[in-house]
């Protein structure tokens, strides 16, 4: 996990070495996505939080079937298979995988795996779950009163930016403006 608040990524010890690799790609990906300030924030409300936290779970996860695939197609299909190998995550990097297959193109690859992330009934239940709570522990830890401001029209516009400045617009994605799939 990745723990913004202490800026530690902590990865357990018991994993072998791919698995280390992808979570380390995975909560990385989240180092970057917070420096953009994408985290949870009081200034907006639980809802908005969700939808933000659905998104960048989602992005998270479509980056890293994209550098598991360029790896791959450099001869290296370790991190590939490890993602394959993540039950409840398998399907997002399948997705990946066809899109390639049948167009090549990497940013529509991107972008269907990010689709493919809302489609879990479990990631929808368990990020929901995590990030309410979390965002109600800092409401008590705070003492704040909770807002209920939505986040800015354009805030999720640099979210799917790649390091080398290409975006895939997800932002662009009906998924993204899912605010009420949650339990």
């Amino acid at each position: 996990y990745y723990d913004y608040r202490f800026n530690l990524v902590a990865v357990r010890e018991t994993l072998n070495l791919e698995q280390q690799a992808a979570i380390v790609l995975h909560e990385l990906r989240h180092l970057f996505h917070v420096e953009r300030g994408f985290r949870l924030m009081l200034e907006y409300s639980r809802d908005e939080m969700v939808r933000m936290t659905f998104a960048v779970e989602a992005e998270v996860q479509a980056f890293s079937a994209l550098f598991a695939w360029r790896l791959r197609s450099a001869g290296d299909e370790r991190l590939w298979l490890t993602l394959l190998g993540f039950g409840r995550y398998a399907d997002i990097a399948r997705q990946f995988q066809r899109v390639m297959e049948q167009s090549g193109d990497e940013l529509a690859a991107a972008k269907a795996a990010f689709d493919q992330w809302y489609r879990s009934d479990w990631r929808i239940t368990g990020y929901f779950r995590g990030c309410t709570t979390g965002y109600l522990d800092l409401l008590k830890e705070t003492r704040l009163i909770e807002r209920y401001d939505s986040l800015p029209e354009s805030f999720f516009d640099r979210l799917c930016e790649l390091p080398d400045g290409r975006n895939y617009g997800c932002h662009e994605s009906k998924e993204i403006g899912v605010t009420s799939r949650h339990p």
